[in-house]
């Protein structure tokens, strides 16, 4: 039968790829927008597949990314989830000073040096509790290794800080204040939103006894020295948000920056000079860590690596680094000689029993296929020389629908006509595949959704196809 569907279907193909790009991409398509020519039966649809659900961790994501015309964005917080566990988001960032020869005043002015501040400018998306959000401790630490701007760092990274010194003291912030109000600098309100976390005389002097050495110099000798800094929340207090933060920017309080506060002798007029990341020349990375101990994910890990063929009737994503769904479609020789129209993956949120649930939900789910080795690939349907038209293709939009009991759900829907095509062309009776969150926003979002076992709200894989006379 193999041979016979290689003689002819190139034409099954032409019909296929016609509808493909021609359809509503997001809905199943009906029998009455079948083709009506004598080469093609009825469109038929089928969920009558072995289907296998487990959920998986998926680790190392790099977090030091910078897409052409998107600011730099990074979280920071500690959320505490009954079903997902703990997750701590940690920034380690580099500043420059605006000028080699960097002084406060000119030579011969003395000046008083009255405070430093590590700022972060707020982008106005947390998630979690952001409505009475507990307060959270942050403590700033410098890096003791060099950092480099052409490197890829990952989430679980562990860049070397100088515990033993920390240059501010554990500082606890009122996470709702912070995030809502405008912070008063300087006799005056700041243009934007930011954190403030001071830092300790010890590290002004260490730069004050700097100024005037070589250290100063040039990029390079300063970044020698102040190899990076890296904030970190304590993660023993508790939370339950992580707000995201810009680090580039072109206005001060709008990227992240050490800014000074100093006052020239004789004047009680208080001035600043910043120490600010700079996008092409300073490198950054979020350190993403999750704790599943004692949670219902960590049961569904250990089902996937206990009872790799037995469904789970729940399964679970999040933002990378984190849990995964790992998916395998079986039995695919019950669909006919056919040209494959449609390929639908059907997932629905279902709840987890806790007030949790409030977190919030991704945006969009991105999938993967899995090979032999275990190794993850770009699917076909991906693989076009426009992007828009396949991330529409494919889909994986959050949608707001009705179950089947007419009960308002949350579903994504992911096409995957050509993966299907490619595998029963390549004689394969399965296909093995792994969704995730899309990117952005690294630790964030989760959801729950129906296993195949699931009773009501389980996945579903739903294939159009035309079949020959």
């Amino acid at each position: 039968m193999r041979s016979q569907y290689k003689t002819i279907l190139g034409g099954l193909l032409i019909a296929s790829a016609l509808l493909n790009t021609g359809c509503n991409e997001g809905s199943i398509i009906k029998a009455d927008v079948a083709p009506g020519s004598n080469a093609l039966n009825p469109t038929t649809v089928t969920d009558d597949f072995n289907i296998i659900s487990k959920t998986t961790y998926s680790g190392r994501v790099i977090t030091s990314d910078r897409v052409d015309g998107v600011r730099v964005i990074q979280g920071l917080g500690h959320i505490e989830d009954p079903f997902f566990g703990k997750t701590n988001a940690g920034i380690y960032f580099q500043v420059l000073p605006d000028d080699n020869d960097f002084r406060f005043t000119a030579v011969g002015t003395s000046y008083t040096l009255d405070s430093a501040v590590l700022i972060l400018p707020y982008t106005g998306f947390s998630w979690g509790n952001t409505g009475t959000p507990m307060n959270q401790t942050f403590t700033v630490y410098r890096v003791t290794e060099p950092m480099s701007v052409e490197t890829d760092y990952y989430s679980n990274d562990g860049v070397i800080v100088d515990r033993a010194n920390p240059i501010s003291v554990p500082t606890e912030i009122n996470m709702e204040r912070a995030l809502k109000d405008t912070p008063f600098v300087i006799n005056e309100n700041a243009a934007y939103k930011h954190l403030r976390i001071p830092l300790t005389e010890a590290f002004q002097q260490n730069v004050q006894n700097l100024i005037g050495t070589t250290v100063f110099n040039t990029e390079a000798n300063f970044l020698s020295t102040f190899n990076g800094f890296y904030v970190e929340p304590d993660s023993t207090k508790g939370g339950d948000l992580i707000p995201y933060f810009f680090m580039d920017g072109n206005e001060n309080y709008a990227r992240a920056a050490i800014a000074f506060y100093y006052r020239e002798a004789g004047s009680s007029e208080t001035k600043v000079k910043f120490f600010n990341y700079q996008r092409d020349k300073t490198a950054n990375y979020n350190k993403i860590t999750r704790n599943y101990t004692g949670t219902p994910v960590e049961n569904l890990f250990e089902s996937y690596t206990n009872n790799p063929t037995v469904s789970d009737d729940r399964v679970a994503v999040q933002n990378a680094p984190g849990a995964s769904i790992d998916l395998t479609i079986q039995n695919l020789d019950k669909i006919p000689l056919s040209a494959i129209l449609k390929a639908e993956i059907v997932l629905t949120q279902i709840s987890t029993g806790n007030a949790a649930d409030s977190l919030v939900t991704p945006a969009r789910l991105n999938i993967k296929g899995i090979d032999e080795t275990g190794a993850e690939y770009d699917i076909q349907d991906l693989q076009s020389s426009s992007a828009t038209a396949a991330v529409a293709l494919v889909d994986g939009n959050k949608r707001f629908e009705k179950d089947a009991t007419g009960t308002d759900v949350i579903r994504y829907r992911l096409n995957i006509p050509r993966e299907l095509q490619k595998a029963i062309t390549d004689g394969r009776n399965e296909l093995h595949l792994r969704i995730t969150s899309a990117k952005g926003f690294p630790g964030a979002y989760r959801l729950v959704a129906g296993g195949r076992g699931h009773s009501t709200n389980g996945i579903q894989f739903n294939v159009v196809y035309s079949t020959p006379n």
